[in-house]
């Protein structure tokens, strides 16, 4: 189902229907909370949606799990 969602919020969000956009994505979150596209994109529609704080917050979540293929330690 989260890849059914995932392609439904992308879809939603490029129509310009960011509320549903952000619900899918949401929906992607609850099944997979580790889901970094998907929050990713949620931080992308709560921007559009002038929700500062919640982007920040969504974007912070999406780097601190990201894979970082060309990172040293």
């Amino acid at each position: 189902y989260p890849k059914g969602w995932y392609n439904l919020g992308v879809a939603l969000f490029e129509n310009g229907r960011h509320e549903e956009a952000a619900a899918a994505f949401r929906e992607v979150v609850r099944w997979q909370p580790g889901h970094a596209r998907a929050r990713f994109n949620l931080g992308k529609v709560s921007l559009a949606l002038g929700r500062g704080g919640q982007a920040v917050r969504e974007f912070r979540t999406t780097a601190s799990g990201w894979p970082c293929s060309g990172c040293r330690g």
